[in-house]
């Protein structure tokens, strides 16, 4: 079984495999479409087309991908699953660099709520909430893109600290951000 390899921070090209599922469902059903829409999301898969959805080939996204195929086969629908290589380094290079951007808002969106946090004294709910948003934006970080791997360190830091205290989170929070408490 072949699993997608890093891609070189320098841009380097190396040899990716990715997962492709194409996919047809009946167009009478609205919900299955945003079943469908919502589990390619927490999968974080991009669109190499309409009704193709890829992802970098690991062993994990293979067993998850045959799952959202056989839940597409039960809602009468129908689908494919194929290993994929790109054969122009370009395409593949903006398919990473999509994926490289994905990761990034994730990791933004988890930082605008750890600010927003800052502002209220956050109960364990929020708490919870931005962790599992640090989390989802780290399993779809497949290409380990330079910058968010030290703010991921950080958000980890902020929320082992959330873990202890409000206080505590605040200002690891603020550490994180190069800021002084006020």
């Amino acid at each position: 079984m072949r699993t997608a390899p890093a891609k070189e921070v320098d841009g380097a090209v190396s040899e990716l495999y990715w997962i492709a599922l194409s996919y047809h469902l009946p167009s009478d059903s609205s919900r299955s479409r945003v079943y469908l829409w919502r589990k390619l999301r927490e999968l974080g898969a991009e669109n190499l087309h309409p009704g193709i959805a890829i992802l970098p080939h690991t062993p994990d996204n293979l067993r998850r991908m045959r799952q959202l195929l056989q839940k597409i086969r039960e809602m009468e629908g129908d689908g494919t699953l194929a290993e994929l290589q790109f054969l122009e380094d370009s395409a593949e290079q903006k398919m990473v660099e999509q994926f490289a951007a994905k990761a990034q808002k994730g990791y933004a969106r988890a930082i605008r709520r750890g600010m927003d946090l800052l502002q209220k004294r956050p109960d364990p709910r929020e708490l919870s909430r931005l962790r599992k948003e640090l989390e989802q934006a780290h399993r779809q970080d497949y290409f380990h893109t330079g910058l968010t791997r030290e703010l991921r360190s950080g958000l980890e830091q902020l929320l082992h600290a959330a873990g202890a205290s409000v206080h505590e989170f605040a200002g690891a929070f603020r550490e994180l951000l190069g800021e002084s408490e006020s």
